[in-house]
């Protein structure tokens, strides 16, 4: 008769480290787009930052080298167009009233057509006029605006 061998059980050989289960291989997909995602959104302020930086010193250079009231004005009021015309080409052939309306788009103080803001219109058509006490805080707004506008683009 023959007798039935009886052996231990045997277990199998765990699992090597590769391939990696599908759990490793989603978990690594997440990663890289988060990594993807938050890279792309660092490199987009980068850029930003750096687009405001460059127009608000190419304002500060602009105005610090214009001669008298009426030419700091004015070259203020130049580098506003140069700004709105990234946002919206259009705006550069606007005048007067409707170009400080546009410079107060989304503000409801109206500093532009209302305020200060206005001396870029009034008093840069004044060549000999003495330099106003508004003339500070509206060369302040022009800046703020620039970068404003500067950050609104896309690019």
């Amino acid at each position: 008769m023959n007798a039935p061998v009886l052996r231990d059980i045997q277990w199998p050989d765990p699992p090597g480290p590769w391939p990696p289960a599908w759990g490793w291989w989603l978990l690594a997909a997440f990663l890289v787009l988060g990594t993807v995602l938050v890279a792309r959104a660092a490199w987009r302020r980068w850029r930003a930052w750096r687009r405001r930086r460059l127009l608000a010193s190419g304002f500060d250079r602009a105005v610090s080298a214009a001669d008298g009231a009426a030419a700091r004005l004015a070259a203020a009021s130049e580098q506003l167009r140069r700004a709105a015309r990234i946002v919206d080409p259009a705006a550069t052939t606007l005048a007067g009233d409707a170009w400080l309306c546009w410079l107060d788009r989304g503000d409801p103080a109206r500093p532009f057509s209302r305020g200060v803001g206005r001396r870029l219109v009034d008093g840069a058509f004044a060549p000999k006029a003495p330099p106003h006490a508004d003339d500070a805080d509206a060369l302040a707004l022009a800046r703020r605006r620039l970068i404003e506008l500067g950050g609104r683009v896309d690019a």
